[in-house]
């Protein structure tokens, strides 16, 4: 099978958790894009600064259509994440969910494009939990629009 490949909106802690899982389930990411100059790099992966960044990308970058597009922005930015989605989608990349392995989503829901379940406990390499940070068992869902029908998405563990 080849190897699925993946380009990420965002370059902190949310975008070095799905990089670690795309690593993890065998996928690689060939880059990513942030509109704060001060936005570091992933290791080992081009950083490309806001639209004017990602269009040159997308110029250069061969076969778009096999490319998949994350959007990995935090906090109450829904609107944020729908436009970069949109972006991404409209020079070709694809809009799919992602879902960890460890993680379950019941049959009858249906994950929109976009959406992210994500693995228990999941933290960012440069974050450092305390004595008194408390981690939900359960898995966390991301997702930058309503269309996640069903409320039944785990973890195991």
């Amino acid at each position: 099978m080849p190897e699925v490949r993946y380009a990420i909106w965002g370059s902190a802690g949310h975008a070095k958790v799905l990089a670690s899982l795309i690593r993890a389930i065998g996928g690689r990411v060939v880059a990513t894009f942030d509109n704060d100059p001060a936005a570091q790099a992933l290791r080992g992966v081009p950083l490309h600064l806001g639209e004017a960044g990602f269009a040159k990308w997308a110029d250069a970058a061969p076969d778009l259509a096999a490319i998949r597009g994350l959007v990995a922005i935090g906090g109450q930015r829904g609107a944020d994440r729908l436009a970069l989605q949109a972006l991404l989608a409209s020079r070709g990349l694809r809009i799919e969910p992602l879902v960890h392995p460890d993680a379950s989503v019941c049959e009858s829901a249906r994950l929109g494009p976009g959406s992210q379940v994500l693995a228990p406990r999941a933290s960012s390499t440069t974050r450092r939990a305390s004595t008194t940070n408390a981690r939900s068992a359960t898995a966390s869902t991301s997702h930058p629009e309503q269309r996640y029908a069903g409320s039944c998405a785990s973890a195991h563990g």
